[in-house]
């Protein structure tokens, strides 16, 4: 047998004592009795409940686990027998199953048949995953059934019925055309589709993440063509958009930044799923796109191999890329009905597609960002992938699909206290749920004003982090910005499982002693148009001259809030001697996004002179969205000869 996370909605299974309160309780609690259960051996009474109110079954649970009359309260989990595996998920589908065939390690996989256990997909009325590519084999047999079918559309008829601009687009859209989709010549998007979609014990090749699924196919690749124009993909993905797609799958990378094509997708109501690259490279360092528009609705993807191991040729990054996936020898459809081996970021994408369309079908009201916490929150976190990619670990279908209403206890434990330039913060991680297993995750954040769960949506977050898979505390560091005065800040925690649940908040006051600070801003030379200490223009902020004479071990600090387009916006923050012509780079902000970002550079070339420092934006992007927020400023040091700080 098999025990499912499924559950009958809002019914509870409580264990009371038999002091005659029952009738009291199910008043109080607004349910309604389903079954009283004998159960001579137990103390006290089996009752089977039924929620009648507004109150959910997580807050119910919470509250009945203290009250007095109750000894255990629980879902009404359901027990289902043990399906048999598909007879299509033969062994070298290894990114599904891996049993450690073809030497591979068993269990490197997305543990698809455990997933499967909780949900196969849904075709009717499920979401739709638009795969914006090459096209798909529409009549391919291990996926002609999993094809969408625009329900508002005559085929044939020569007319637009639904209005949408495009004349019998039935099965999907060709973009390079700006005309219903029909067919195609490369393969690539029939294999992608194949490793969402393929159908499940049909008596045909390969078996797909998501047996019964609706398969949008986007065409962007005409078929002479290696390349796709942007104007060619805003088509594809306004037109997923306003079909009502729910998932994007894109296994496609180049042309450099658009600012346009990212408006677009970062627009859309759907969830996007982006290729991290096939070039070996950094996307910190080298962005890929559309993979490094950074986008809250969109998680881009590394491949792994067999072994758990980023594959040989794909990108990374530990703040660019989300999560890795299967992406090596994958097994898949092609055109002409056939199957074929592809490796790639763009195999490793549509194994996210699939499990994220899952989850859709499971949990139809979810949001994207709910959607985004399952993905990466539910990976397995693995040591190999904790620089490579920001989740640190590799997808899992069944953790992302689990029903898990019950969120990790809030660390009891937790402290947090200051030097000058630091905060160090301890806690021991609690459970998975309540204070059983072991959580997943935690977000940090820090702030000048008390945290509360009332304003905690509203600070922005320091770090996203996984738990230590080493039982016992935690401890981080973190840069802060430090003051001749010492200053007072705030710290705030929530551990977070593997379907993104937080547990409450725990906070702490944080006194940050005082620095041998020389400089905290103040008198500054400006270029450019400054409002305050913003500007959305290129110009620079220049500080007075700096004594650190008796210092050493000098320090630049600065804690910004940015929003730079890649490629064309840059911070620089510089420092030099007096009387010296070269500035010297100290801090580079490239592109991206950040709020509080705290940078600490030492520039031991100034121990001890007279110094200055520049502040100078290079904001040219053609979208004009470039912005940068100066929030603290400090050039510290320390005593020569000492190891503590001057008073």
């Amino acid at each position: 047998m098999n025990i499912s996370a499924r559950q009958p909605s809002r019914e509870l299974l409580l264990r009371v004592k038999n002091d005659g309160s029952s009738q009291q309780l199910l008043k109080e609690y607004d349910a309604e009795l389903v079954e009283r259960v004998d159960a001579p051996k137990l103390e006290g009474d089996i009752l089977h409940i039924r929620l009648k109110g507004d109150t959910s079954e997580q807050a119910a649970l919470k509250k009945l686990r203290q009250d007095a009359r109750v000894m255990r309260a629980a879902p009404n989990t359901r027990v289902q027998k043990m399906e048999g595996l598909p007879g299509d998920l033969n062994s070298e589908l290894w990114g599904l199953h891996n049993t450690g065939q073809d030497k591979g390690t068993p269990d490197a996989d997305i543990d698809a048949p455990e997933a499967w256990r909780i949900t196969t997909g849904k075709r009717e009325g499920g979401p739709v995953i638009a795969v914006i590519d090459t096209g798909v084999q529409l009549d391919h047999p291990d996926l002609d059934a999993n094809i969408w079918t625009n329900p508002g559309e005559i085929p044939g008829n020569g007319i637009d019925d639904d209005g949408n601009g495009v004349i019998d687009d039935v099965h999907g859209f060709d973009a390079t055309l700006n005309k219903a989709y029909v067919s195609t010549k490369h393969s690539h998007g029939t294999h992608c589709a194949g490793t969402i979609a393929a159908e499940a014990n049909n008596d045909e090749g390969v078996v797909g993440v998501n047996h019964h699924a609706q398969i949008m196919p986007i065409k962007i690749f005409p078929d002479d063509g290696e390349s796709a124009t942007a104007a060619t993909i805003i088509r594809a993905a306004l037109y997923a958009d306003k079909m009502g797609a729910r998932i994007t799958s894109n296994s496609w990378t180049g042309g450099g930044y658009n600012p346009v094509v990212r408006d677009v997708f970062g627009s859309s109501d759907a969830f996007h799923i982006f290729a991290a690259g096939n070039d070996a490279t950094n996307n910190d360092e080298v962005p890929s796109y559309p993979a490094s528009f950074n986008l809250d609705n969109s998680v881009v993807v590394a491949a792994s191999d067999r072994n758990d191991q980023l594959g040989y040729f794909s990108n990374y990054g530990k703040k660019s890329v989300n999560i890795a996936a299967p992406g090596v020898a994958i097994k898949s459809t092609v055109l002409d009905s056939k199957y074929a081996t592809y490796n790639g970021t763009s195999m490793a994408t549509p194994h996210v597609a699939g499990v994220a369309g899952l989850i859709a079908s499971e949990f139809p009201d979810i949001s994207n960002q709910q959607l985004k916490d399952r993905l990466l929150f539910g990976s397995d976190a693995k040591p190999q992938f904790a620089d490579r990619v920001s989740s640190g670990g590799r997808l899992n279908a069944a953790n992302s699909v689990s029903r898990d209403a019950l969120p990790p206890a809030a660390p009891a434990d937790f402290k947090a206290g200051g030097g000058a330039a630091t905060v160090r913060m301890r806690w021991t991680p609690t459970g998975d749920d309540g204070f059983c297993g072991k959580p997943s995750g935690y977000e940090v954040k820090f702030s000048d004003t008390p945290i509360t769960a009332e304003n905690w949506d509203e600070i922005p977050l320091l770090e996203s982090g996984r738990t230590n898979p080493v039982d016992g505390p935690e401890t981080k560091m973190y840069d802060v910005v430090p003051s001749a005065s010492g200053r007072t800040m705030y710290a705030g925690i929530k551990l977070v499982d593997k379907v993104g649940n937080r547990s409450e908040l725990k906070s702490s006051e944080v006194k940050l002693s005082p620095g041998t600070v020389r400089y905290e801003g103040g008198d500054w030379t400006k270029t450019g148009e400054w409002d305050g200490l913003s500007t959305r223009s290129s110009g620079s902020l220049t500080s007075p001259p700096i004594d650190m004479s008796g210092l050493g071990d000098v320090a630049i600090h600065v804690e910004s809030d940015y929003n730079l387009e890649p490629h064309y916006d840059r911070v620089i923050v510089e420092a030099r001697s007096i009387g010296a012509e070269a500035w010297r780079e100290a801090i580079r902000m490239d592109g991206g996004q950040a709020k509080g970002k705290v940078y600490r550079l030492p520039v031991h070339s100034l121990d001890g002179g007279e110094m200055e420092l520049r502040i100078r934006t290079e904001i040219t992007g053609p979208a004009g969205e470039g912005e940068f927020t100066l929030k603290r400023v400090a050039v510290s040091g320390y005593g020569v000869g000492t190891q503590e700080p001057l008073a």
